[in-house]
């Protein structure tokens, strides 16, 4: 058996680490022509934000999350804007997402945490994300995934 030295182990896992942060980091351009080629309903013209939140591991994939905003073109007496929590697989294909009412976005323990009205801390698991099953939401109610 042959050794390998540990400069060579280095090397290799800098570009492991390498090619995983390339495959998770898109540009903008990038985000919109996946959420355009992948069946992404919500606008990608206008005012839009996206910012990486992280990877939520599951047991099935790795999924990139990804806090997008919209602002619409507002009338004087409203403001029209969309906010959604976007699941890439891979961080290259398109899942799904969440519509939900603005607010902070993390992830713990395999779960994302989110606000949604002024309830704090509802959580999409990756059981709901795998089984398209609903997310219950603390005040009641629920959100289901959408193309």
């Amino acid at each position: 058996m042959k050794r390998i030295s540990k400069r060579a182990v280095l090397l290799i896992a800098l570009t492991l680490v390498g090619m995983a942060s390339a495959a998770s980091t898109q540009s903008k351009r990038e985000l919109i022509r996946i959420l355009q080629q992948q069946g992404f309903t919500g606008a990608l013209s206008g005012d839009i934000h996206f910012t990486t939140v992280g990877t939520l591991h599951c047991p099935s994939s790795n999924f990139q999350v990804i806090y997008f905003e919209w602002y619409g073109p507002a009338h004087p007496s409203s403001h029209r804007a969309q906010y959604r929590i976007l699941f890439l697989e891979g961080g290259r294909r398109y899942v799904g997402s969440y519509i939900v009412m603005g607010g902070p976005v993390s992830i713990r323990k395999n779960s994302v945490l989110f606000t949604y009205e002024e309830f704090p801390d509802n959580v999409i698991t990756c059981s709901a994300l795998g089984t398209g099953e609903p997310v219950e939401l603390k005040e009641g109610g629920s959100l289901t995934i959408e193309k």
